[in-house]
């Protein structure tokens, strides 16, 4: 019976180590779990917290990788961010504008909005690119300033 049970706790453990299970699990906060997109603000918000947070506990490398990846886009909703000198560090829809000022790609006006971000954040409002229908819309992007960075994203009002 002794052998019967040591068998099975071996197998046990050697399928939790297999499969990860006894490896320590990171939590990151996704935008589905603060918000829902019907909710479009709070879903914005949430998005662009978790982006916060991911840069928080991940760093300034590992957040800049995922929010280049079209694999972090949900909908109409992608993460932009930029420096507080204007210089674009992330944006998966326009990989061509990494590098580039944020005032050159869109315009002098809508950074001026974005550029006024607060650590508490803040909303703007400015006519974009639709990249879903190929428009120019109207957009409200939720800002908000940390470490150097402005961490946005919006929603269109179509």
């Amino acid at each position: 019976m002794k052998r019967f049970v040591l068998m099975l706790l071996l197998t046990g453990f050697t399928t939790m180590y297999i499969t990860g299970c006894g490896r320590p699990m990171t939590k990151t906060l996704t935008p589905v779990e603060t918000a829902t997109k019907p909710d479009a603000m709070a879903f914005t918000i949430g998005f662009v917290d978790a982006a916060v947070e991911m840069y928080k506990t991940q760093g300034r490398d590992a957040t800049l990788s995922y929010y280049n990846d079209l694999a972090s886009v949900q909908g109409q909703w992608y993460v932009a961010i930029i420096d507080i000198d204007g210089t674009i560090m992330a944006n998966a829809f326009q990989p061509e504008s990494i590098g580039k000022n944020a005032a050159e790609v869109g315009s002098e006006t809508v950074w001026m909005q974005i550029s006024e971000a607060s650590k508490k954040g803040q909303w703007v409002s400015y006519e974009w690119m639709n990249f879903e229908s190929g428009e120019i819309e109207l957009k409200h992007s939720w800002t908000i300033r940390y470490e150097g960075y402005i961490f946005l994203s919006g929603y269109y009002e179509s």
